[in-house]
């Protein structure tokens, strides 16, 4: 301890007597080790924590199967996997998204984000609620099937959300037991979930489910995940092939609905984050090599440090110390430059968490993670990681620094060799630092491009200027008061000024995807089959003119398509050409699955142009239009075409919501082009984060190359004196260096590009439209890393012609 005392002590002291160099290196070193940190702390979070349950590696995920492809469970094959498996202690299960449904009761009406889940679901998590009671086995399923379509006559019960406690009863315990009006039933309030939980999808009601209530009306409808909590001592693999065995049973029990359907278990962590795993190794990649970077730099001003220490250095061996311990000495150093860029990181750190989120988009994932902080782990890696770093960049500069005698510096017979060694070792570190900043340049103009095209692809409407909002009438309306309301609230909006075009449909483009069923020609019934799916929508007339959405055959829906006329659709291209190819669909029929027994025989009156319904970048939708008086929906959306203010429509769909029914909420109010925009941020943020990290690792290769050529001009001084002396031109000073430079360039971009063709490849998943050996992004990021090696080069090279030959000579 005492050796290390002093060690500290003399590191501290010599690193004072430069300051400069101390804080050019703890600022290089704070940027690589804070992002390395900040990135960990995502990595930790969403990758190597483990989840907040009892046990949760004894938790399984479970999802369906169609041949190739997932889907949903349906509730009823869920209710048979639960009674027959043997393999869980508890099986539960939950719809996989949410469910807008009003709400009245508070200071206004609003609209509650609300999901179904099995009675099981919160136990087989370990999750019991803050107050009050999770569900029994009462409060759901089984129940007596009243009827096809009926809900069971249970007493409607629900469990919310922390936050929803807060806002709608003031965090009062009197909230259990009170009543919640939810699409216009009450719903008695049982239980209470702790702040911050969450699971799968964000909501702030859970409801249980019911068979024969909603999305469990039928076995044909796939609208589940299930998460099981095994038995000890089962494995995975034991408990997939129980599984797999019942679904091969209910394929022989259910033909009609389950030919082909299987079922897929999975860890329940890895199914949660296998979304973000691309995301944050990328993210892990670029912030590494960024550290190597900042690690080549320090590496080289330590390099050229010790050439400058060369006679304090030899007059310590001389006085009998040891090159151990000189090499200790000289480490102790380079740790704490690294333990001062670590103190630096942390703040550099904390600055990227937020970022770092966003591109996680933790808050639309499953996992639950809503943000980022430090914790003991992640502080102890950033310390680790520091430490690392100041004996990875220490190590050899301090060998080579200690390999000196006095005799020999007296004498100066190593003075050129020396500088022979350490310029090869300093300018290989800058080819390294050229090569990795190629990989990251290549990276980001990847995904910039990817970006680019994404916002750029062409959705089939056009969402400028188009103002959305959200209404829901309570479930018990009959059709005719839902036609009613919702065509008296549109022909008021018309009505406002500055409006162009209004529409309402079931689900908007984009920000509300799923709603698909099956589809089928009905002539060919044969080509019936659940990969054989189309988007739904409900739609009043003047959506397809508000969206600006081209009808490219026959005609649009109108009035006259009312529930006493034959039954008619609008489909997209996508539609056509799957069923009809090379056809005219117009006067066809079209068979689909609308939830009653027999499937609906559907009239094909227009065709639309493609569009993109669902994620950006998916191709285009198969989609269809059924028209509003004959396929009611209880909640529909707004489009509203204006060149006026949107506050002031806002205010005035309010007016005219409320004049018709002050308990009906008007939520999501929002321009359409900004919400797509929204649903790019990962996209966008990723791209952003890669970059920055890119331009970075850039910026400090640039001050690396700039640094050894200043460093060698220096040394060369003499040299170069003599050399212009004896006849050589400025000129040609200029192009030694500027070719030194530039050489070392070239050998960094051959080697980054080589690399880099290989790697990239890892990138396909998180790319849309571009190749990951795409040539232009190479181009591009080679030529913008040439081109700032060139400005680095230019300051030295001039600093070479000003030289003065009679000057350098005088110092022989």
């Amino acid at each position: 301890m005492d050796t290390l005392r002093l060690d500290l002590r003399h590191a501290l002291r010599s690193l004072a007597r430069s300051p400069g160099f101390a804080l050019v290196s703890v600022l290089t070193l704070g940027l690589g080790i804070g992002a390395a940190t900040g990135v960990f702390t995502a990595m930790h979070a969403v990758l190597l924590a483990s989840m907040p349950y009892p046990d949760p590696d004894r938790l399984t995920f479970a999802v369906a199967t169609f041949k190739d492809s997932q889907t949903g469970l349906s509730a009823h094959d869920f209710l048979d996997y639960r009674d027959r498996a043997t393999s869980f202690r508890s099986l539960g299960a939950l719809v996989h998204f949410t469910l807008a449904m009003p709400s009245t009761g508070g200071d206004r009406p609003e609209t509650l984000d609300a999901t179904y889940v099995s009675t099981e679901l919160f136990g087989t998590l370990g999750v019991a609620p803050q107050l009050g009671r999770a569900f029994s086995a009462e409060d759901g399923e089984p129940a007596p099937v009243v009827g096809p379509t009926e809900s069971p006559r249970l007493p409607p019960v629900a469990i919310i959300s922390h936050a929803l406690w807060q806002r709608r009863f003031a965090a009062s315990p009197a909230a259990i037991g009170s009543t919640l009006t939810l699409r216009g039933e009450p719903v008695t309030v049982v239980g209470i979930m702790p702040p911050g939980f969450r699971f799968f999808v964000d909501v702030d009601v859970w409801l249980p489910l019911r068979l024969n209530g909603q999305l469990a009306t039928a076995r044909r409808f796939h609208n589940w995940v299930a998460v099981g909590r095994l038995e000890p001592g089962v494995t995975l693999g034991q408990a997939q092939a129980e599984m797999s065995a019942i679904a091969r049973r209910l394929e022989a029990e259910y033909p009609d609905s389950n030919t082909d359907m299987g079922i897929r278990l999975s860890g329940l962590h890895d199914a949660l984050v296998t979304r973000l795993r691309p995301q944050v190794l990328l993210i892990t990649a670029a912030v590494g090599l960024m550290l190597f970077i900042a690690c080549g730099n320090v590496a080289n001003l330590l390099l050229a440090r010790a050439v400058t220490r060369r006679s304090e250095l030899a007059m310590r061996v001389s006085l009998g110390a040891s090159r151990r311990r000189l090499v200790a000495q000289l480490v102790t150093e380079s740790t704490v430059l690294a333990l001062l860029g670590g103190a630096v990181g942390v703040g550099v750190a904390a600055a990227l968490l937020g970022p770092i989120s966003t591109v996680l988009s933790f808050g639309g994932r499953p996992l639950g993670v809503t943000s980022l902080h430090f914790e003991p782990g992640t502080l102890a890696f950033g310390l680790g990681l520091s430490l690392l770093t100041g004996v990875a960049v220490g190590i050899v500069p301090s060998l080579r620094a200690t390999r000196v005698s006095l005799s020999e510096e007296l004498k100066g017979a190593t003075r050129s060799a020396t500088s022979r060694g350490g310029a090869r070792l300093r300018l290989a570190l800058v080819a390294a630092q050229v090569s990795l900043s190629l990989l990251l340049l290549v990276g980001s103009a990847l995904l910039i491009r990817s970006f680019a095209k994404l916002v750029n692809a062409d959705l089939g409407f056009d969402p400028d200027g188009v103002l959305t909002a959200g209404l829901a009438l309570p479930s018990d309306r009959t059709a005719e008061e839902l036609v009613q309301f919702y065509v008296g609230v549109l022909d008021e909006v018309r009505a406002i000024p500055g409006v162009q075009g209004a529409g309402m449909v079931s689900q908007l483009p984009v920000l509300h995807a799923g709603g698909s069923t099956e589809i089928w020609a009905p002539e060919r019934p044969g080509e019936r089959s659940f990969s054989q799916q189309a988007l739904g929508r409900v739609v009043l007339p003047g959506y397809f003119e508000a969206m600006r959405m081209p009808l490219v055959a026959g005609r649009d829906l109108c009035e006259s398509d009312r529930v006493d006329a034959p039954p008619v659709i609008v489909i997209s291209e996508a539609v056509a050409r799957r069923l009809f190819p090379g056809e005219s669909p117009i006067g066809r029929r079209i068979a689909s699955d609308l939830g009653g027994d027999e499937p609906a025989l559907l009239e094909v009156v227009g065709v639309v142009g493609d569009q993109r319904l669902d994620d950006l970048e998916d191709g285009p939708s198969s989609v269809m239009y059924f028209p509003y008086h004959q396929l009611q929906a209880p909640a529909m959306h707004l489009a509203i075409r204006s060149t006026a203010d949107a506050q002031g429509i806002a205010r005035a769909l309010r007016e005219i919501v409320w004049r018709r029914n002050k308990d009906i909420p008007v939520a999501d109010l929002t321009l359409l082009d900004s919400a797509i925009r929204r649903s790019t941020i990962t996209h966008q943020a990723l791209a952003g984060t890669v970059a920055s990290f890119s331009a970075l690792a850039l910026l400090l290769a640039a001050i690396g190359l700039f640094g050894v050529l200043s460093y060698q001009v220096g040394q060369r001084e003499h040299e170069i004196g003599i050399r212009m002396a004896l006849g050589a031109s400025r000129k040609r000073i200029l192009g030694t260096v500027l070719r030194q430079g530039l050489t070392v360039t070239a050998v960094g971009l051959g080697a980054g590009a080589a690399v880099g063709l290989a790697l990239t490849r890892l990138m396909r998943s998180l790319l849309y439209e571009v190749e990951p050996t795409d040539p232009a992004s190479l181009a591009v990021a080679a030529l913008l890393l040439l081109a700032v090696s060139l400005a680095a080069c230019i300051g030295p090279a001039w600093r070479a012609t000003r030289v003065q030959p009679v000057r350098a000579l005088r110092w022989d």
